[in-house]
């Protein structure tokens, strides 16, 4: 099981699964813990900053799900697609705050 596998010192991939398999049933606090887990022992993980941010967007926690985003593209791991083509953050574009981001990050873009 996935629990039995983040106990004998399972990737970080692990807790993201987790976590996003929390969020699609709506177990709210269990996902955060799992990804605050992935964002403890790696501060820059792309998906840890990146589910945070669709965790509380889904919460209608606007502020704090682009502050996620901010810290997200602030690794420069991803691209501008792969940001416009993640699901997780469907719900999250729809704000201006992720079009202001967006034109900061990625200026040529927008």
């Amino acid at each position: 099981s996935l629990l039995r596998a983040i106990s004998l010192g399972g990737a970080v991939n692990v807790n993201n699964f987790l976590g996003s398999v929390y969020v699609k049933q709506n177990r709210f606090e269990e996902a955060e813990a799992q990804f605050e887990t992935v964002l403890k022992t790696r501060h820059k993980d792309i998906w840890g900053h990146v589910n945070m941010a669709w965790l509380l967007s889904l919460q209608q926690k606007d502020e704090a799900a682009l502050d996620w985003l901010r810290k997200a593209l602030e690794t420069g791991k991803w691209s501008f697609e792969e940001y416009r083509q993640a699901p997780e953050l469907d719900q999250l574009r729809r704000t201006e705050g992720y079009k202001t981001l967006m034109k900061k990050y990625f200026p040529d873009k927008m």
